[in-house]
């Protein structure tokens, strides 16, 4: 006599979100602070991530140095990244402290990535194109590039040397006040 074994049912499907079953009885004005802080909590390990790739091209800049046309430049952009991938992992740990409203969030979190990123790689591209002396001239030297290369590189430093003193000033708004509950 051979026995047929039936395989028992699936528990039923989850929600896919942890808060949403809390969330079903209550109509969306009550729970709009709760979504808002769920999504803006994400940016914390963002931030943690954008930190870690930027540290791994500052270190793939450091053995890239040798091979460009102004070391020096490279130097600047290796050193850059360094210590922008260290501030970023410090804003990532430091998210969930500050209180900002969701726009100053979001201002917040792109805005930094945007100015060490474009910080480093500015003046790597200096490094490679052999221009850049006249806006880094310690680090660069008498180099020299096109003008539309000498462009790119102003651009680029003025306008991560802007967003960052944004950051930081958006820093010193979101920790005013009492310290949030961990």
């Amino acid at each position: 006599m051979t026995r047929v074994l039936a395989a028992p049912d699936a528990p039923p499907r989850r929600k896919s979100l942890t808060f949403h079953a809390s969330l079903e009885d209550r109509p969306p004005a009550a729970w709009a602070g709760e979504v808002e802080s769920h999504l803006l909590l994400g940016f914390s390990r963002r931030l943690l991530r954008l930190g870690a790739l930027l540290l791994l091209m500052g270190l793939l800049i450091g053995l890239a140095i040798p091979a460009l046309a102004v070391p020096r430049l490279g130097v600047s952009a290796h050193l850059n990244a360094v210590v922008g991938a260290v501030f970023l992992f410090a804003l990532g740990l430091l998210w969930p402290q500050l209180r900002l409203g969701a726009r100053g969030s979001i201002v917040a979190f792109w805005l930094a990535p945007y100015s060490f990123f474009t910080a480093s790689l500015t003046p790597l591209l200096g490094g490679i194109w052999g221009a850049g002396g006249a806006m880094l001239p310690i680090a660069g030297g008498t180099a020299r590039g096109s003008a539309f290369q000498e462009g790119v590189i102003a651009v680029g430093l003025v306008s991560a040397g802007a967003a960052i003193l944004v950051v930081c000033v958006l820093l010193l708004v979101g920790l005013r006040g009492s310290p949030c509950e961990p």
